[in-house]
């Protein structure tokens, strides 16, 4: 069994298995990927994981190639949202948010935290009518696209941001956009029976933990 706070000794052990398994060889880069970066890329050379892609980019830029940390940043782009979301903010540390934009929006339908990411950038560019069309077809899959939306759309479509936060409600800021968008759709009984139940669940859920314990509050 190797000591986890042994690098050298868990390194060692994985030299022989490094032959034959890209696992192997992925585990021995990150473990000398501070010590001998160099052989920690040779390691990860033609390693398409996105965990591999990643620490590969990131020891080139230490070592002062950004070009290099760019073009891997940018292939493994092609397939994960993960490191598209990467590789767009290092585009928008380079001053190029127009490629960031490019990069993002072909991730958005399936990746959540990619159309969100998308949608900040826009906002920040003063495209709200953008972010809203990027986040409009995924909100009804992912609660943070539709929590971002819902906020959008409170003043000018308040019945839409209401049936996004219903889908949602579950959480502080789905029931906070959810009470806020029946207000603006003049819905004041509606808000007030989310409060109303919401409160009723959270007096129930302290009544449970005191139970067992003998420290109901007395009616």
């Amino acid at each position: 069994m190797l000591e986890h706070d042994d690098p050298d000794r868990a390194a060692q052990a994985l030299e022989s298995y490094a032959v034959s398994s890209a696992e192997a060889r992925a585990i021995l880069a990150q473990l000398i990927s501070r010590s001998d970066p160099d052989r920690a890329l040779t390691l990860l050379a033609d390693d398409p994981t996105e965990s591999s892609v990643v620490l590969a980019a990131k020891l080139h830029e230490a070592a002062g190639r950004h070009d290099e940390a760019m073009r891997l940043m940018s292939l493994g782009a092609e397939r994960s949202s993960n490191i598209a979301i990467r590789y767009a903010q290092a585009l928008i540390e380079a001053g190029d948010e127009l490629a960031a934009i490019d990069v993002l929006r072909g991730h958005v339908v399936g990746a959540s935290n990619a159309a969100t990411t998308l949608a900040e950038l826009l906002e920040k560019r003063g495209d709200i009518s953008g972010a809203i069309d990027v986040l409009r077809p995924v909100a009804d899959r992912f609660r943070n696209a539709a929590t971002r939306l819902a906020g959008y759309l409170q003043r000018n479509e308040p019945e839409e941001a209401v049936r996004l936060m219903s889908l949602w409600a579950d959480n502080s800021d789905g029931y906070r956009l959810l009470v806020m968008s029946l207000l603006r759709c003049a819905r004041p009984d509606d808000a007030l029976e989310i409060l109303d139940g919401r409160l009723r669940l959270a007096q129930d859920r302290r009544a449970c933990a005191l139970r067992p314990l003998g420290l109901l509050p007395l009616r």
